[in-house]
């Protein structure tokens, strides 16, 4: 919600585009963009990583496989592209 990520709400079951819209306009006030989840901030996500997720997803890699691995890189400022060969190194080394 806080990303105006629309894709990643449509992913939910009876979630159109329409809805995600709507649900992003109502709740996007009501939620502090310093959220704390344990001691770590939850940082925004750009939409290269969301790139990088939807991609490697593509791959046949599933939803955690490319979340884990996308959260242990340093992805500021990189192309989506880029994103996806270094979490593909990575997931090839296991």
């Amino acid at each position: 919600i806080l990303n105006n990520d629309v894709k990643a709400l449509c992913t939910a079951p009876g979630v159109g585009k329409k809805t995600a819209n709507r649900m992003i306009l109502e709740l996007k006030d009501r939620i502090d963009d310093n959220i704390i989840i344990g001691e770590e901030p939850v940082s925004v996500k750009t939409d290269n990583y969301h790139d990088a997720l939807y991609g490697l997803i593509s791959l046949g890699y599933t939803r955690n496989e490319a979340t884990r691995v996308l959260s242990k890189l340093e992805i500021n400022n990189m192309a989506a592209e880029d994103i996806i060969r270094v979490a593909l190194n990575k997931l090839s080394k296991k």
